[in-house]
């Protein structure tokens, strides 16, 4: 298992949006939405792989 503090875990996330970003797919979440879903993993309270999983669907959608 790997162990992140929450700053590092929403580093990489903010980190892995700008990725998605960058190969066609935006944010639809706002930050906040972005940081609580990523902050709810490190703390433990999601750790459902179906829910983690359908995640990003629900957070960026194909750019216009």
């Amino acid at each position: 298992m790997i162990h992140l503090t929450t700053d590092e875990a929403l580093h990489i996330a903010r980190r892995t949006f700008v990725v998605l970003e960058g190969n066609g797919r935006r944010l639809t979440a706002t930050n906040d939405q972005a940081d609580e879903f990523i902050v709810a993993i490190a703390e433990g309270r999601l750790d459902s792989v179906p829910d983690i999983s359908d995640a990003p669907s629900r957070l960026v959608t194909t750019a216009e």
